[in-house]
């Protein structure tokens, strides 16, 4: 039988829809998982974001889930399966008066069936390549740097200035819609952390997404960290990356603490830097990008 999808409205009924399969895999869920947690929180708004979940056809049961975001792409849960991806891809292709997909994250195979799904019935005709390979890493024990000056602190107000920019200078080196930026620092300065050198001139900053809880676990995903390109090979992304790492992790006593975060697979000096403070890659997905192709009535 055909999968089928269906896009839930109610976020505290997805959260809770969804809640066996995080619980199976609160690290891999956790990136959409997060998304929804900041909407429920009032942290995001909804009118950007639309939350999927999937049952297999077999069974009425929840197998999977996915999430779309017209400024970033579509995120499909480490469950998803091939069918599954191609029946989402057939739905969000074949909707009218949509935006363009900018691109799907998944397992490389799943996010593929998604793709070739949605290129076919989308119109005008669209097409994708593959984008990046992404690699998920978990902290295993903290391994803080003593060769780098500096100390990390949290952002204020006062910061934002250059804050602002530097959110800017990231967004356009991942591809991510730069009109996303400001808003983005406004929501996220509770939680963005800078790191300064040892004469207080502000060097990095980092941030993380909020945390998921699962029974006694609570889940962490850092990101983003970025280094302007001049302060880079100094070894701030490592330090600030480990410093954050460990306040996440001592935030609160009563619950176990696991900490996540994603880097481009492709980028020798990001791998680098968290794989020396102790974080081991466990899995990677790919980002397919889609682009609308010229009609030969426009040529």
């Amino acid at each position: 039988m055909k999968p089928t999808v269906r896009e839930v409205h109610d976020l505290n009924e997805f959260i809770a829809m969804t809640a066996d399969l995080c619980q199976a895999d609160p690290i891999a869920t956790n990136q959409i998982a997060s998304t929804a947690i900041a909407v429920v929180k009032g942290l995001r708004s909804t009118n950007d974001v639309r939350f999927y979940v999937m049952a297999s056809g077999l069974t009425d049961n929840i197998t999977s889930f996915a999430m779309w975001n017209s400024t970033r792409g579509v995120y499909l849960s480490p469950t998803v399966s091939s069918d599954e991806a191609a029946t989402f891809g057939e739905l969000v292709g074949s909707m009218e008066n949509q935006p363009l997909v900018i691109q799907c994250s998944g397992v490389r195979h799943v996010a593929s069936a998604f793709s070739v799904a949605y290129c076919r019935h989308h119109q005008p005709t669209a097409q994708f390549h593959l984008k990046k390979d992404l690699l998920l890493y978990v902290l295993e024990t903290v391994q803080t740097p003593t060769h780098v000056t500096g100390r990390m602190r949290q952002g204020t107000a006062e910061d934002m200035p250059f804050l602002k920019d530097w959110a800017s200078q990231f967004f356009a080196f991942i591809g991510a819609p730069l009109v996303d930026a400001s808003g983005f620092m406004a929501r996220a300065l509770p939680t963005i952390f800078i790191w300064d050198d040892e004469a207080g001139t502000p060097v990095a900053f980092a941030g993380y997404a909020p945390p998921v809880q699962v029974d006694e676990t609570i889940v962490y995903r850092i990101g983003p960290v970025f280094v302007p390109e001049h302060e880079r090979r100094k070894g701030y992304a490592s330090a600030l990356t480990a410093a954050l790492s460990l306040h996440v992790l001592t935030k609160d006593e009563n619950v176990t603490a696991r900490v996540c975060l994603y880097a481009d697979a492709a980028n020798p000096a990001s791998n680098k830097a968290y794989q020396n403070v102790g974080y081991v890659p466990v899995s990677e997905t790919s980002e397919f990008e889609f682009e609308a192709m010229e009609s030969d009535d426009a040529k």
